[in-house]
């Protein structure tokens, strides 16, 4: 279709505003919006958005960086192919953009779903397709007369009394979820006082962080209609369990999972190499998938929350667990988690982080340490230094330091990204610098 025929079939539907979304680079989805009777040939030509807005940071400043700032224009241009409308809002359709430059009308380097396209570019150029699903854990809260957030309740893991609180109100996400194409496997209560888990289908890399944006405004959308308030944050509440967005990853190869060995139903030696590459760069992938000074309260030894540079079947400590397969349904199911990854990363660039890492460590055949299947914390340091086993940095600060130091990320997304996402990062820790840690856990609840 054409660019009058996409518009025609929105105006038959209702459609009265079309957003051009994109995901910054803390996360966080902004749009430009415009009326439907005025998009005339925008949906190729895009929309004029400032320099300055690919600099931004949470504190919606504008870091100091070459060529971003109040002069000149890139444009966003929608993929015409994400266009859905808003479930909840139907005369609103929202369109998934990427930051092209205005004279070459070529996608910015410094786009992060166009990064996202170029590694599954080259994963594809290995011969490799991957599945990609982000399992999101999110806490609710319930406002009172005054507006102040309360705890939702104190009941237990698994609780099917929570379940019962609040199931006409996951029927409806899943209605709206389901209206936009994602399909969710399963909801439950978590070990944190209103925390909730809420896993869905896995699919391609790009449509997967998608899916994550739409997910969150979904979720958060219809729990606000009901006077609740969810958020995403990894560490929202000091003194219970934090929330992660387990990263699932599996690579296939001619219609094959290439992470299972055929001969004895276990990993296979390309799935080890994967894992080998995430473990090389794992203290840089942090810098995007665990991207902010929350995310580091959160990642505490001994919590299930993956402290330690390490992998297992199954061992929910590590920052990569490979979780058992389902009987009679290994090959759709094996598949490699990351656990460091929660809800403040912006999911293209998590996930290209990750991914690309895995290429790392199957082009250089990267063999990881040894399986670990206990808790490290329970060595003592010494132990665990003699074993290899290393704790994943302790705060923002350190993750970025190592992302800065690892020449396989300049290699692979470009120096001028890894130096613009970096300060950006660090204009994040210094706004926060003198903020207590309640201060902070409060910051981020809001902001996610």
């Amino acid at each position: 279709m054409n660019d009058l025929d996409y518009i025609k079939e929105l105006q038959a539907k209702g459609v009265e505003l079309l957003e051009f979304m994109y995901v910054d680079y803390t996360g966080i989805p902004r749009a430009k919006t415009m009326f439907l009777d005025s998009i005339g040939t925008h949906l190729s030509s895009g929309m004029g958005i400032t320099k300055a807005m690919m600099a931004s940071t949470l504190q919606d400043s504008i870091v100091d960086y070459p060529e971003l700032n109040a002069v000149g224009e890139f444009r966003l241009i929608p993929d015409i192919q994400t266009i859905k409308c808003l479930p909840y809002q139907p005369q609103v359709a929202t369109a998934a953009c990427e930051f092209y430059d205005y004279d070459t009308r070529s996608p910015l380097d410094l786009d992060s779903r166009f990064l996202l396209k170029k590694v599954i570019s080259s994963l594809k150029n290995m011969g490799y397709d991957a599945l990609v699903s982000l399992e999101n854990e999110f806490t609710i809260y319930k406002k009172d007369e005054n507006g102040e957030l309360r705890k939702l309740d104190d009941f237990i893991c698994f609780s099917t009394e929570s379940n019962e609180e609040i199931y006409d109100i996951i029927l409806e996400i899943t209605a709206q979820l389901r209206a936009v194409g994602i399909k969710p496997l399963e909801f439950y209560h978590e070990a944190g006082v209103g925390q909730q888990e809420f896993p869905i289908e896995p699919t391609d890399p790009v449509k997967a962080a998608d899916n994550e944006i739409m997910l969150k405004r979904i979720v958060k959308k219809v729990f606000k209609s009901h006077s609740y308030y969810a958020t995403f944050a990894p560490k929202p509440n000091l003194s219970e369990a934090g929330s992660g967005a387990h990263l699932h990853v599996s690579l296939w190869k001619d219609g094959r999972n290439a992470f299972l060995d055929e001969n004895n139903g276990r990993l296979s030696q390309v799935a080890k190499y994967f894992i080998g590459g995430v473990l090389k760069h794992i203290n840089a992938i942090l810098a995007f998938t665990c991207p902010s000074e929350n995310s580091y309260q959160r990642l505490k030894p001994s919590n299930w929350s993956s402290d330690y540079a390490i992998w297992g079947i199954d061992n929910r400590e590590a920052a990569v667990r490979v979780p058992s397969t389902f009987w009679n349904d290994e090959e759709s199911t094996l598949n490699v988690e990351l656990k460091s990854s929660d809800g403040t990363a912006n999911p293209y660039l998590a996930i290209a982080a990750v991914i690309s890492a895995g290429i790392d460590g199957i082009k250089r055949k990267i063999v990881p340490p040894e399986e670990i299947m206990f808790d490290p914390q329970k060595l003592s340091r010494s132990e665990r230094e003699e074993r290899g086993i290393f704790r994943l940095p302790r705060n923002l600060g350190e993750a970025v330091a190592a992302l800065k130091q690892d020449d396989y990320f300049k290699e692979c997304f470009s120096s001028e990204f890894v130096d613009l996402y970096s300060q950006i990062k660090e204009s994040e820790l210094l706004a926060l610098r003198d903020f207590s840690s309640k201060q902070i856990s409060d910051y981020f609840l809001k902001k996610y």
